[in-house]
């Protein structure tokens, strides 16, 4: 367990213990930016004490993020402690995804922008004046992206910003549910980042961990979303098809991957695919039928 406190320019006090249980006591004279360090603790399950003396609501919102930065600088740097960690927290349509990692310097790189919304009445934007900040007083390497998501309830829900490229699928004439899989492996492939919002079936991604074990960079979200970057060198595999969809998204990773790979209960992918593997040999693929 580890506890820190701070006193910042005699009007915040600051207490923070790292293994704690989301327990939070918080007031900075801004509601909404209390509302988000409570989010914050819980569901990173530390416990958070701070209170800042009344003045500015601009520069209560500025204080508490230095105070806050500066109480996390020591703890982030414990001896035996890796010093980093990422999350992706879902709101509703929103979907965010943060990066931080202690470092010599303070970096923050985001797209953060709700400078509109005038939260807490302020014509500032209170979650950008807030993380600077944070980076300044922790001296972290701070990324912050908003994968999905317009409303700002949303986005100000999980306290952060950004957009990548997105495929949704959807009734004809949007984008086939039966091809979402294969879309996550073409994805692998791909430079950059997409996120990929299965929205009409569940449970339809939950193969990723196989393309996962192969070499690919995916984050899974939820039962409806999962962070795709790419490229991914991948490396062939033993797998199991569960279905035909992930079944052939299997089959297209293998074909992409450096070295063999024997996927299972094959008869699934023929149920939607018919002598799939001399469609593929005949296009110039390497692929072999072992009767079992």
């Amino acid at each position: 367990m580890t506890a820190a406190d701070r006193t910042h320019e005699a009007r915040t006090q600051v207490r923070v213990t790292v293994a704690g249980t989301g327990a939070v006591n918080v007031a900075t004279g801004v509601s909404v930016l209390d509302h988000l360090l409570g989010l914050l603790a819980r569901y990173a399950s530390f416990d958070l004490a701070l209170e800042v003396a009344p003045g500015d609501p601009e520069e209560e919102v500025r204080a508490a993020g230095r105070a806050f930065g500066e109480a996390l600088a020591e703890p982030l740097r414990v001896v035996g402690r890796r010093g980093h960690g990422s999350a992706v927290v879902p709101s509703a349509e929103a979907l965010a995804h943060v990066t931080l990692e202690a470092s010599d310097e303070p970096l923050l790189v985001s797209n953060v922008d709700l400078s509109g919304a005038r939260l807490g009445g302020m014509a500032t934007d209170v979650v950008a004046s807030f993380l600077h900040e944070f980076v300044d007083g922790a001296s972290p390497t701070l990324h912050v992206r908003l994968v999905d998501g317009s409303d700002t309830q949303h986005v100000v829900e999980d306290d952060l910003g950004g957009h990548i490229a997105k495929i949704e699928d959807g009734p004809w004439p949007s984008f086939p549910a039966d091809l979402t899989s294969i879309a996550v492996t073409v994805a692998t492939q791909a430079d950059g980042t997409m996120l990929m919002f299965e929205k009409m079936f569940e449970n339809r991604l939950f193969f990723t961990d196989k393309l996962v074990s192969m070499g690919a960079r995916i984050i899974l979200c939820d039962p409806h979303r999962a962070v795709v970057t790419g490229p991914s060198k991948l490396r062939g595999q033993r797998m199991e098809s569960p279905d035909i969809r992930a079944g052939m998204a299997m089959l297209l990773a293998s074909l992409c991957a450096e070295g063999p790979s024997k996927i299972g209960a094959v008869y699934q992918i023929d149920k939607g695919y018919e002598r799939i593997d001399e469609r593929l040999r005949a296009l110039g693929a390497q692929i072999e039928r072992i009767e079992s």
